[in-house]
């Protein structure tokens, strides 16, 4: 069981911006800007020396350090960050009025909300990019509803939603021709439709893949749930195993019409441009499918999958269809 809840934020702009890049960078960057202006007690310290580092909300949120020796990841000093931004990846290059920003906060991220919520109204009076161009927020939606009060700029307290997936499923062997198999269809044969939104950046042994096939973007799905069910989750869930993913994806038909595109961000840290790019496009699967399976690539919808997500990176729409 993994806690998340989406954000979904309605952006005006005082006047029409054109990003060079995907927007997602650029908010990602002043959201932590701002979040560390709000909760930073010793301004001047760098996070990896700072005493207060492991109860820090900015450091939670945006460095999510680790001990070394962690069971998990061990060698790492960082966990996977509880929250991923989204925006249209459409509109880099394009001058528009506004966007729709989507804020996606995992597990203990949840709780932090608030701050996020500070963090993006003190952006909203400082502005963006070098001509610090201010925005209005319209709305936020939440579960479908609004939850922003415009009158005081309020947002109402929402429980967050739950994913999860049966266990039984994931203990078992997979076959086709299981009775766990979802097969509602006359023949239980579905095509799934994948769309790759922003940049999917999927390595094997260093280096990132141009092509792809679908065991390894179950795999990626498996490990980024796995992930991060460990650290902000019930830590119940063993589905890394190769035996899930090489049953599941026995027997099934993917096509994929994917392209390599590369985008620039700035790193403040770095103090230099830097290329992050990724497949986009489109991909079917076709076959029979468990519920855990499909629950799975729900997940990969909702947290994304591959390396930089909390940059917006990794963004992935499923559309299920019986045949």
């Amino acid at each position: 069981m993994l806690e998340y809840n989406k954000y979904s934020f309605s952006l005006a702009f005082e006047k029409k911006v054109a990003f060079r890049s995907l927007p997602s960078f650029i908010f990602r960057n002043n959201i932590g800007f701002q979040l560390r202006k709000i909760t930073c007690v010793l301004k001047n310290q760098e996070c990896q020396n700072c005493i207060l580092r492991v109860s820090c909300i900015y450091s939670s949120v945006f460095e999510t350090p680790i001990e070394k020796n962690n069971a998990v990841l061990g060698g790492r000093n960082k966990a996977p960050h509880p929250y991923a931004v989204y925006a249209d990846a459409a509109v880099a290059g394009t001058a528009v009025d506004g966007l729709n920003l989507d804020i996606v906060l995992i597990g203990t991220g949840v709780k932090y909300f608030p701050y996020m919520l500070l963090a993006m109204f003190n952006m909203s009076k400082s502005g963006i990019l070098k001509e610090r161009i201010k925005f209005n927020i319209d709305d936020i939606i939440c579960g479908g509803v609004s939850i922003m009060d415009k009158s005081d700029y309020s947002c109402k307290n929402v429980k967050p939603e739950i994913w999860n997936i049966n266990k039984d499923d994931i203990d078992c062997q997979l076959d086709v021709y299981n009775n766990s198999l979802n097969s509602s269809g006359e023949n239980g044969i579905k095509t799934v439709r994948i769309n790759f939104l922003t940049p999917v950046r999927l390595q094997h042994k260093g280096r990132y893949l141009s092509n792809i096939t679908y065991k390894d973007l179950l795999y990626a799905a498996v490990r980024r749930v796995g992930l991060l069910n460990d650290f902000f989750g019930d830590g119940d869930i063993d589905a890394a195993g190769g035996d899930f993913v090489d049953s599941a994806t026995e027997g099934k038909e993917f096509d994929a019409d994917l392209k390599w595109v590369d985008y620039s961000r700035y790193s403040a840290r770095q103090k230099q441009s830097m290329k992050m790019g990724g497949l986009v496009g489109t991909a079917t699967v076709k076959g029979r499918f468990s519920e855990a399976e499909l629950s799975l690539l729900n997940a990969a919808e909702l947290f994304g999958i591959g390396k930089n997500v909390s940059f917006g990176l990794g963004r992935i729409g499923v559309e299920v269809t019986e045949d």
